[in-house]
């Protein structure tokens, strides 16, 4: 069964329950490296693609996912939701993790055997770091940290400003969803359940 921490006892219980955390709220600075992305022009460098039209845009699901822009921990450009391989793969996995959180380390260190080699070319995973073991904004490095400690081959952005906040209003980590070709946000969940495998349950329903 799926377990949801609230604000007031997120902390507490991700570490003697290691299910979700939910951390104080961050507020959102201003600051150029997190962008909404519905006017960028189009990356000829990446799989680039014309994203659906999106009338019906919130954080619920069945709702269109907003467009997105975050900068690569690498440092080599800007992710930008509907047009890196958005039309190569049937879904998109977007995972919100901060280092302080254990569920989101035990998560992370599934992440690359279970989902993204298990669906790669069918599933797009986007691992979006929001903040660090302080509970402060994430950098660049601390992102490759991340993504080099667990061996993830997924795009790998890191959220500097709380863009991501609105996503998940109640703060929990991780926070997934699974986006479809129309930008629908078909599931998302807090925290995590069975492991992986309520996840993995909802992509191959999906996928079928």
């Amino acid at each position: 069964m799926k377990i949801t921490h609230s604000l007031f006892a997120g902390a507490a219980l991700c570490a003697l329950v290691g299910v979700g955390c939910a951390p104080p709220p961050v507020t959102p600075m201003n600051d150029a490296a997190a962008t909404p992305d519905a006017a960028a022009p189009a990356d000829s460098s990446s799989q680039a693609c014309t994203p659906p039209a999106l009338t019906n845009e919130c954080v619920m699901e069945g709702c269109q996912f907003a467009p997105l822009t975050l900068p690569y921990c690498d440092g080599s450009g800007d992710f930008r939701f509907y047009q890196n391989n958005f039309c190569s793969n049937q879904l998109t996995l977007v995972v919100i993790a901060a280092g302080w959180c254990v569920p989101c380390q035990q998560e992370a260190a599934q992440m690359q055997d279970e989902i993204i080699s298990r669906y790669a070319g069918r599933v797009r995973v986007v691992t979006v770091y929001g903040q660090n073991v302080a509970r402060t904004p994430a950098s660049p490095n601390e992102c490759m940290n991340w993504k080099n400690r667990y061996s993830l081959e997924s795009d790998m952005v890191y959220d500097a400003t709380g863009l991501t906040q609105r996503y998940f209003p109640n703060m929990a980590f991780p926070a997934n969803m699974i986006i479809d070709r129309e930008g629908v946000i078909r599931h998302r969940v807090y925290g995590t359940s069975q492991g992986l495998q309520s996840l993995k349950d909802q992509i191959d329903g999906l996928l079928q």
